[in-house]
């Protein structure tokens, strides 16, 4: 019970964090915000966990934890872009689908077969995301939940990834690389973007602040919390934790941001909740009748 309520805490990280990069980048310029969470988040790391990191690190192959680092750093910047330009209640919803990509990239990636039972379960979440965009009152599908999105599949394709190449290594050491990883992209954006770091918005102690938590609550804390509970828990029930995200995350967008939902769009991230529930559910189900 203890090891389950760290998952759910760390959920509840998660989740405070969403609206909280909402606020980081009001502030301050989005690459900008991004580029200080991950800096700061691999900097608490190595301060903390830096001979562990190193002995982790030891023997790993660099090309696949190369591209495991990539695609989580990917999913990291689309995950805070999202936020910026849709609501954080709806970007919760739709960043919680990975599970429903896996299917997909599991035979490419994993060789395995392809489940096709699990194709109703995508259908239904399509309709949930549907209603959860707005439906029959105005279908809108923009910027922010398309990079939602990406998010999602670029953080399937780093579980899948993570799955066949660097399962062996040491959680801490390669969260660390991947805290540093999304640092260099991100810092990299900035001055492409935004012609570097504006030490003015730095003033912005709301938005300071708020990037803070994110990077040591919403990042190393949470990674610790998780790091420690996957050891006590079975896999089955981490899935359904993990889906209680959203759920904080619409809390917290209410509470801090205002944003709220139509009676619609409630029906929607229900349905959306329910099926990544089943699709996470299922591959353990199904495991254990093989």
């Amino acid at each position: 019970m203890l090891y389950g309520g760290l998952i759910l805490l760390e959920c509840l990280l998660w989740g405070l964090g969403n609206p909280l990069i909402k606020i980081g980048g009001q502030g301050i310029a989005p690459f900008s915000s991004i580029a200080l969470r991950f800096s700061l988040a691999f900097l608490a790391f190595v301060l903390v966990f830096g001979r562990r990191v190193w002995r982790g690190l030891r023997g790993v192959r660099p090309g696949p934890c190369l591209a495991v680092c990539v695609f989580t750093a990917l999913s990291f910047t689309l995950s805070s872009l999202a936020l910026m330009y849709t609501q954080a209640n709806i970007a919760g919803f739709l960043m919680g689908v990975a599970v429903l990509f896996s299917p997909f990239l599991d035979p490419i990636i994993l060789r395995t077969r392809f489940q096709w039972r699990i194709l109703p379960v995508i259908a239904v979440v399509c309709v949930g995301m549907y209603l959860l965009c707005g439906g029959s009152d105005g279908f809108v599908f923009g910027l922010g939940e398309i990079l939602a999105l990406l998010c999602s599949l670029c953080f399937a394709i780093m579980l899948a990834l993570s799955e066949k190449y660097v399962s062996q290594v040491d959680p801490i050491a390669l969260s660390t690389i991947q805290c540093g990883a999304a640092a260099i992209l991100c810092i990299a954006c900035m001055f492409l973007f935004e012609g570097g770091l504006d030490l003015q918005a730095l003033s912005n102690r709301k938005a300071l602040g708020a990037v803070v938590y994110v990077a040591l609550g919403g990042t190393c804390a949470a990674y610790v919390l998780q790091n420690v509970a996957m050891h006590h828990i079975s896999a089955t029930f981490a899935a359904l934790a993990f889906c209680t995200e959203p759920v904080f995350t619409a809390l917290f967008a209410y509470l801090l941001l205002g944003e709220t939902l139509s009676a619609q769009g409630f029906v929607g991230a229900g349905i959306v909740l329910a099926g990544v529930m089943a699709a996470s559910v299922w591959p353990a189900e199904r495991s254990r009748k093989a």
